[in-house]
């Protein structure tokens, strides 16, 4: 997974590409991005 408070511009793009969950910041708490149609990549 790629996290953070802030990340730079295309980071997320890059990470769901690779099969990565991508978590942002949601008010109090963080919430997984990703839709439907992402695939998990397994190690």
């Amino acid at each position: 997974a790629v996290a953070g408070i802030e990340i730079d511009e295309g980071i997320d793009r890059y990470a769901y590409n690779k099969g990565l969950f991508v978590i942002k910041p949601s008010g109090d708490t963080v919430e997984i991005i990703n839709d439907e149609n992402f695939r998990l990549r397994t190690w």
